[in-house]
């Protein structure tokens, strides 16, 4: 749901609409698997906590995804940032609402107990590298390009 609402940020930000003219010259990759196998390595072969396993997973897969399409590269980066600040937002709302709540249920003593605004680092790590790859791979799945707008 988030990352729909950021698709719309972004398309209202810089003006841009998806092409739905799909561009044969544009290879259809593997971001997701790739990003799929170094995060289960690293999840597996290592006592890090769960969520380590999405963020590699997503950073992988959003590198995948610019390295293949460089195009792509500012969209990542806009989406990143975007759902980072929005996940930042909710966040604090939710620490408004519940204040005990991550000291009660988070696992911090498997994370790098480092706090910012209350937040794990970790959730912001999250954040970010679910903005860099979910906000491309509609593009990069389907082999589109974004458009400029012409009316809005």
């Amino acid at each position: 749901f988030a990352p729909a609402i950021i698709a719309g940020i972004y398309e209202l930000i810089f003006n841009i609409k998806v092409n739905t003219k799909i561009d044969r010259k544009l290879k259809k990759g593997h971001a997701i698997l790739i990003g799929f196998i170094v995060g289960s390595f690293t999840f597996a072969f290592t006592p890090l906590n769960a969520m380590y396993f999405l963020i590699f997973f997503q950073f992988c897969g959003a590198a995948a995804i610019v390295w293949q399409r460089r195009d792509l590269l500012v969209h990542s980066i806009a989406g990143g940032v975007l759902f980072l600040i929005l996940y930042g937002v909710l966040f604090a709302v939710f620490n408004l609402l519940y204040p005990s709540f991550i000291s009660n249920y988070d696992h911090l003593h498997r994370t790098t107990h480092i706090l910012f605004l209350g937040v794990p680092l970790e959730e912001y790590m999250y954040a970010l590298s679910m903005g860099l790859m979910w906000a491309p791979l509609y593009e990069y799945e389907h082999r589109v390009k974004d458009r400029i707008s012409e009316s809005r």
